[in-house]
């Protein structure tokens, strides 16, 4: 088994977006013990100098010599995390971790290695109301794919490892649509954690020039409740259900 800790990521053309994600990443526990692994559209030498400071992990960047896009750019990223480790977790320039998150994610990967049901770990859960305090540890399983901050392990990745770039829809509607949604294949589960991990700032698009509506996006992107922006006590991350299966 290869142990390597792995974070991969993909970053184009939001300086803004990355300093942050950097930032946030920077006062993850643990994150010196990672392999971060950027892979970078060209094109922003701001973002392309942000990636050569880090100091806070050992990292290996790509700087692609052209655009690939984001299907393929995920594609390349994902597989060089896969060359160094098992579990990879994958986010993107406009993802912030918590600062336990790479707890919640070093569990998850341990608790369902063998659980072939268990597709991916996300760190995203959108709730309108806060969670309380004895359930910030707590994590569910559902049919979904949350793209926001997640991981796979190897082994899965492989079932759709080389589809990606020739979907004529973003890779993660693709992996939703097709194998995770629960009409389409209730085994393909993810697990979530109730008190977010991940938290969503990508108003603005790297794919063309859109900009969220602004109700929008604070209605159904940005997260009122995480634990980027609670108190949280260290613990263990726990089941809501002993028998693993989808709540």
């Amino acid at each position: 088994m290869n142990n390597v800790k792995t974070i991969s990521m993909c970053l184009c053309d939001r300086p803004d977006y990355a300093r942050q994600v950097l930032e946030a990443l920077r006062a993850c526990d643990g994150i010196g013990d990672y392999l971060v692994l950027p892979h970078v559209e060209p094109g922003n030498e701001e973002v392309r100098a942000l990636i050569e400071a880090i100091d806070f992990a050992e990292c290996l960047p790509t700087f692609n010599e052209r655009r690939l896009g984001v299907n393929r750019n995920t594609e390349n990223a994902l597989l060089d995390g896969f060359s160094f480790g098992d579990f990879v977790i994958h986010i993107e320039d406009d993802i912030l971790l918590a600062p336990d998150a790479l707890r919640y994610f070093e569990w998850a990967a341990a608790r369902y290695a063998a659980d072939s049901s268990v597709f991916s770990v996300t760190g995203y859960n959108r709730r309108a109301d806060p969670v309380a305090p004895e359930d910030y540890h707590r994590t569910r399983l559902r049919a979904w794919f949350h793209p926001w901050g997640w991981g796979t392990w190897k082994n899965r990745w492989e079932l759709f490892s080389g589809r990606l770039y020739l979907s004529p829809c973003t890779w993660d509607v693709f992996l939703n649509v097709n194998f995770c949604a629960e009409e389409r294949t209730p085994c393909c589960h993810e697990v979530y954690p109730e008190l977010a991990r991940t938290q969503n700032i990508g108003r603005y698009s790297a794919i063309g020039s859109h900009m969220a509506e602004e109700s929008w996006f604070f209605k159904y992107r940005y997260l009122k409740y995480w634990a980027g922006n609670q108190v949280v006590p260290v613990a263990e991350f726990h089941d809501a259900n002993p028998s693993g299966k989808a709540t």
